[in-house]
């Protein structure tokens, strides 16, 4: 029997459910130490083959009593349950469902069908302890199980989030199997995957925004229940990007009773964070549910002069209009000041050697300044027509306002003379508004005996950027980092406009179909296609010299396929292999009869294995995969062609390569243990290329061949079940840089481009370690240390003359945290 409409928000927070209502043994042995109370019921649930339906928040950070003697089911949980505020109701149909005392049940469950057990085909992760989750919506627009998608999925999970402090997106991407982050302040932040560039973000599985500019301010993590990775091409769903993966945050949702959670920290360098998040029914029987978030972060960095002050508010309404239709809405406002903000990092000697500056060292001046405005609507409609067929359209608007007013030192510095860098002040004003819309209709269909699952969908993205850079006629003055005079520095006039965007607009339409058909019991075919429609207009003007470049271009009906086939093996075990493609499109070159150039394209290449372990509470999964771009631009001439200011003439013919093998661990491998851990092997290289000294060389050497990322927390048993420890760590080989040092005087001009350089961070661990203690039933504290042994390490190494980046000191955090 299907789920009625007004009660599914209740089943998605089922944190206790088990099919079928068979005989229930009178009694039986039990012998069960205290634990969490939610699992401890739900394992004797499990065990007795009932159903029993309780809210995560009811349970929330508390333990179960001792389960000892032979006893009934009843017993058992009434005996887990012990003396806490929680009254164990029996309906007619011999369910169960748990309810605080006092609290009465207006649920005919009776009505209520639900599947699956722990993890199984569970989305959101909030409440349920788990490092790990039994669904996730990157790679396709419902929920699927890890096991049935042919590609590499991470997730880091609300709980994951909060045992490792975990605020920002950076460090959330910082934590995730296969993600290498480069910068080093919260901003100027790229993710590479695979050696690409991670471009391609999706917010719940929606139309894919993007994410080119890395001076954008990330997100903060306090509206969001998890995060997710497909590691590959994702041309189904993303239609243009690289090969690396895309980025899917999945939004909280409103629940289904009241909760009330804040999160207070302090922390190292004075760091002061607050957030408090509100949810629970509205109105109408609960047919309308609302969540909000607020959180405000007022917070100093490890290196001198700079301070970042950020608020965030985050609301979203669901309303179930009929038991089959379900609207959502929801909005969210981000507003960041960074005071004393740099986006260079620091400098070398132009023969690749450190300077050794103190890791407490900043560029920039006191009065340097970004402010960022950020603002997202979002709106879902979704009906079931029938238990087999579902249709749902979203529509998203997302914009950005950045002013950057910036003074700082860059340059190399000559070993001889101590020369090079140079301080000056320039502006950048940048905005973004992206619009995206989707809408698509999946259903089951019986064909042969078997059951088939089909979808079929369109979206629509158009982002509009506009630009301003304020650098012309810039009074450089001398200075020398290494006497760190800088924050002092005058401000000055600032300089006049250099280069301005008009019109910078890029607009991407496309269809998209998939079919999983089970050609066996245990083997299923995924096959897919998009049809994309890609235009972009750049239009931009250098005043000073009445200069102005159009550019663009068009790239009509590209086709990105993809295949894959599962094969369970088992209850636990399944195999599959699968190909799968993106585009990037090239528009802005030209070829010899001045038409624009073909797209790149990123093919993948994927063969693994997946696992449902110790009951299905934890997922494993290992990979092999290659990947290929081809089609780069590579430059045979130049030449001018009238009316464009279209780079020519070109060929698509450069090509890289990335291999590799991912192996990740996620879940709870025994009673109160949770594990995350991913490694990662790869190898990045650029094949065809145009500049010959660049063949074999990695694409990004900032890739690092080898990359193991685990944190693990343990709560402790018996009389010490206050208390959860855990212990983490980010494990990497070597990244280097190499090039050519550009060393300028003390008036800009480059006085010498001929010495060569090649530096690298060696290998290093930075470990972390967690200490939660339980003070009652709603309230724990954590103390949270990251790089226990105060690893010196470059984050980040760039070029001579910037963009190096020391990683975090030790540092703590210590955060209270109430659930009600």
């Amino acid at each position: 029997m299907p789920i009625p409409m007004n009660l599914r928000p209740l089943a998605l927070s089922v944190a206790l459910v088990l099919t079928g209502l068979p005989a229930v043994a009178a009694t039986q042995t039990y012998d069960m130490p205290s634990a969490p109370l939610g699992q401890t019921l739900a394992q004797i649930a499990s065990d007795a083959g009932l159903i029993l339906v309780v809210s995560p928040g009811l349970v929330a950070n508390i333990r179960s009593s001792p389960v000892q003697g032979d006893l009934s089911p009843e017993q058992a949980l009434r005996q887990a349950i012990g003396d806490h505020p929680i009254q164990l109701q029996k309906n007619a149909n011999g369910s169960y469902v748990a309810l605080a005392k006092g609290e009465d049940s207006a649920l005919n469950l009776a009505t209520i069908d639900i599947s699956g057990s722990d993890l199984q085909g569970r989305l959101m992760t909030e409440g349920s302890g788990s490092y790990s989750t039994g669904a996730v919506s990157a790679g396709g627009k419902a929920p699927q199980a890890l096991r049935d998608i042919p590609q590499s999925i991470s997730v880091l999970t609300r709980q994951n989030i909060e045992d490792q402090g975990i605020t920002n997106m950076e460090q959330a991407l910082d934590k995730l199997t296969g993600i290498t982050v480069v910068g080093g302040n919260s901003v100027d932040t790229k993710f590479y995957s695979r050696g690409f560039e991670v471009t391609s973000v999706q917010t719940d599985g929606s139309a894919p925004g993007i994410r080119q500019q890395n001076y954008q301010s990330l997100p903060d993590m306090a509206i969001y229940d998890h995060v997710e990775v497909l590691r590959g091409s994702d041309g189904l769903f993303s239609g243009t990007g690289e090969p690396g993966g895309t980025l899917n945050l999945v939004r909280k949702k409103p629940l289904s009773y009241n909760q009330i959670k804040t999160a207070t920290s302090v922390g190292s360098w004075d760091n002061y964070r607050q957030e408090v998040d509100v949810t629970g029914p509205l109105a109408f029987d609960g047919r309308l549910r609302v969540r909000g978030v607020f959180a405000t972060e007022d917070r100093d960095y490890f290196y001198d002069t700079t301070n970042s002050r950020k608020e965030t508010y985050y609301g979203v309404l669901e309303a179930d209009l009929t038991p089959d239709t379900l609207l959502t809405l929801s909005g969210s406002h981000q507003w960041r000041k960074i005071k004393g903000y740099w986006d260079s990092g620091l400098p070398r000697y132009d023969t690749g050697e450190d300077i050794g500056l103190s890791r407490d060292t900043s560029l920039a001046a006191d009065w340097s300044t970004a402010n960022y405005a950020t603002d997202e609507i979002f709106v879902k409609l979704e009906h079931t027509f029938n238990e087999n067929w579902k249709v749902n359209g979203s529509y998203t608007r997302y914009s950005q306002d950045i002013t950057h007013n910036i003074g700082q030192a860059t340059g190399t510095i000559d070993s001889t003379t101590g020369q090079g860098s140079l301080f000056s002040r320039w502006g950048r004003d940048y905005s973004i508004a992206q619009d995206l819309y989707d809408a698509n209709i999946s259903g089951h269909l019986q064909a042969f005996g078997l059951e088939h699952e089909v979808l079929f969908g369109i979206d629509h993205q158009e982002t509009r950027r506009g630009f301003e850079s304020y650098r012309l006629g810039m009074a450089n003055i001398a200075v020398d980092p290494r006497q760190n005079d800088i924050d002092d520095q005058p401000m000055g006039a600032m300089p006049g406009i250099y280069i301005t965007f008009p019109a910078w607009n890029q607009r991407k339409s496309g269809a998209y179909a998939t079919l999983r058909a089970q050609l066996a019991e245990p083997l299923k075919l995924i096959v897919g296609a998009r049809y994309s429609d890609y235009n972009d207009n750049i239009f931009s003007v250098l005043p000073a010299y009445n200069l102005d470049y159009p550019t663009g271009g068009k790239d009509s009906g590209v086709i990105t396929p993809f295949g894959g086939l599962v094969y369970t093996v088992n209850d636990q075990w399944s195999v599959y292999t699968s190909y799968s493609q993106i585009y990037t499109p090239q528009t802005t070159y030209l070829n010899s009869g001045h038409q624009s150039l073909k797209p790149m394209t990123g093919d993948t290449y994927e063969l693994g294995s997946k696992a449902e372990l110790f009951n299905k509470k934890a997922n494993l999964s290992l990979a092999v995969y290659y990947t290929k771009r081809e089609n780069e631009a590579m430059q045979l001439y130049s030449e001018t062609v009238a009316n464009t200011a279209n780079p020519c003439c070109y060929e698509a013919a450069g090509k890289i390569v990335s291999k590799g093998i991912d192996v990740e661990i996620t879940g709870e491998l025994l009673p109160d243990w949770q594990i995350g851990a991913g490694y990662t092997f790869n190898i990045n290289e650029q094949v065809k290329t145009s500049t010959a000294s660049n063949r074999g060389k990695p694409l990004s050497t900032q890739t690092p061949k080898h990359l193991l990322k685990v944190f693990t927390s343990y709560r402790l048993p018996g009389g010490l079940d206050h208390w959860k420890v855990g212990l983490g760590a980010n494990i990497q080989s070597r990244n280097y840089v190499s090039g050519t040092s550009s060393v300028k005087d003390t008036f800009g001009n480059t006085i010498d481009t001929s010495v060569p350089y090649n530096y690298e961070q060696p290998g290093y661990a930075v470990w972390n370690a967690l200490l939660d203690y339980r003070i009652a039933n709603h309230w724990s504290t954590s103390l949270n240390v990251n790089n226990i042994f105060d690893k010196k390490y470059y984050r980040t190494v760039g070029s001579n003359s910037i963009d190096n980046w020391y990683g975090d000191p030790r540092n703590f955090t210590l955060t209270l945290r109430g659930t009600f």
